[in-house]
């Protein structure tokens, strides 16, 4: 419980924060202002739901402004957004599980949420809230009933050469968010598509991992982050930013993890579409009731390219230092490298994104620590007018940290999840969707994190969802 109040604590002061920066801007617009700057919003990499409404499928996209060596995710643009605005909604999701290696019977889960997106605009900043909440209830006499808990919020503030960006995602869910509700959804906080807040996507060394299945259960996940961006000149910038993250389960014997994050980094415009990056990065993971400290210094040279409306791409790399407060066989330090990329691209009726990351991880609630590589790629087809199709597939290797000892000896863990569905709309505010999630995990050794051990995990899901939204209310 105090860790849960330390969350809310921590998202209450980002909130007020946000609010009170942006009505100090508001009350800065002269009385000639009276339509808003377009708010530098960045929508999630793959939209799940498609958007009914036609005038806003015909909304001129802005141009992505995120700083290549900051926390947030590359976008393709965002729409204009002309007025600031609430809208309130309802989900409905079915999920027929199967047993987990077989074992058991099929069960059946009912999840019913409410939903919220607000977008509040003025001249200067922008601040947004996506929140999806609601209980579920399930025949399965091992998992019990509980509630469900999604929020996502952002403050951004431009003025003069300095941007600042407050962001907190929390999430109360019954199993690890990686591949949750494959293509139904359900993960995406608020009403979704182009009316949710458009909470920007985070890179993954921002979020804490839950890449394992071997964690299975109930868990409050946390990241708070806070970035500033300072223009030195027209082409170049420094970008510092600095989070807090919480993995904590509760119930089971998995690791409860904390992470603190510091990045510097520097970017340089060559052109008008490509960006060169320097930047530095400290990671710190500690572990509740374990002595063990990681830490991890990296620097990445980075390249960013942006087209808008039809390309986003990034790719960095460069050597990492990995300290240990206990040594790991022997050693208190060791020398590696940390990577990664992330491209997206729209074209006519498609939309395809793929990322990939290796370094340093938290361990995912199983491991002290972990060596992680994951991929995630997702795709979407509108089909016809009415139905879209969509794709998503997640590859995660996690190995113990120079062997470390936890378990006697090294291990490896791959975990792969993949998804497929189909949605149309049903009017303007009502959308219909199918989809199949399958998840699979196996290790070369067993382990016991839950108190049930075994090599393999695999689990089949059948999601069908009914999501409704209201027209939207405009503030101003």
């Amino acid at each position: 419980m105090k860790l849960i109040k330390k969350i809310l604590r921590l998202a209450a002061a980002l909130l007020l924060l946000g609010m009170i920066s942006s009505l100090g801007r508001a009350q800065q617009q002269t009385e000639g202002d009276t339509n808003p700057k377009p708010a530098a919003r960045a929508n999630p990499v793959l939209i799940n739901n498609i958007n009914t409404d036609d005038q806003a499928s015909q909304t001129t996209l802005t141009p992505d402004q995120t700083s290549l060596t900051g926390a947030v995710v590359p976008t393709l643009g965002a729409p204009e957004v002309q007025h600031s605005y609430w809208v309130p909604g309802l989900s409905l999701q079915n999920v027929f599980q199967s047993p987990i290696n077989g074992t058991g019977s099929w069960i059946s889960s009912s999840y019913l949420n409410g939903d919220l997106s607000l977008s509040l605009s003025s001249v200067h900043s922008q601040l947004g809230v996506d929140y999806t909440g609601g209980g579920y209830v399930t025949n399965s006499s091992t998992m019990p009933s509980d509630y469900f808990n999604n929020l996502s919020l952002f403050e951004s503030v431009h003025w003069g050469r300095w941007k600042l960006l407050f962001m907190d995602q929390f999430s109360y869910l019954p199993q690890s968010s990686f591949g949750f509700g494959g293509t139904s959804g359900i993960d995406v906080p608020g009403v979704g598509g182009s009316l949710g807040a458009g909470f920007p996507g985070l890179q993954v060394s921002y979020t804490p991992n839950q890449s394992l299945f071997s964690s299975n259960g109930t868990r409050v996940n946390n990241a708070a982050i806070a970035q500033a961006e300072y223009a030195l000149t027209p082409r170049a910038s420094l970008t510092a930013v600095g989070s807090y993250g919480i993995l904590d389960f509760l119930q089971g014997n998995a690791i409860n993890t904390d992470d603190a994050i510091f990045s510097l980094g520097y970017d340089y415009q060559i052109s008008r579409a490509d960006t060169l990056g320097l930047l530095y990065r400290f990671m710190g993971y500690r572990y509740e009731g374990n002595p063990q400290a990681l830490n991890d210094h990296s620097i990445n040279l980075a390249y960013g390219r942006k087209i808008t409306g039809r390309l986003a791409f990034q790719l960095y790399g460069g050597p990492e230092v990995r300290t240990y407060r206990q040594p790991i066989l022997g050693a208190t330090e060791t020398v590696s490298y940390s990577a990664g990329g992330l491209v997206t691209y729209s074209y006519e009726r498609s939309n395809l994104s793929f990322s990939y990351n290796h370094g340093l991880s938290g361990g995912s609630g199983v491991l002290i620590g972990s060596v992680m590589d994951q991929v995630n790629a997702r795709f979407a087809y509108q089909l016809t007018r009415m139905w879209q199709a969509s794709t998503m597939v997640g590859y995660s290797k996690n190995g113990t940290v120079g062997g470390t000892p936890l378990y006697g000896s090294s291990q490896s863990f791959h975990s792969v999840f993949s998804s497929a569905g189909i949605s149309r709309p049903l009017g303007r505010t009502a959308n219909l969707s199918v989809s199949y999630t399958f998840n699979y995990q196996n290790l070369n050794q067993p382990v016991c994190p839950m108190g049930g051990c075994g090599q393999n995990y695999t689990q089949h899901q059948i999601w069908i969802g009914f999501q409704w939204h209201a027209r939207p209310y405009v503030i101003r």
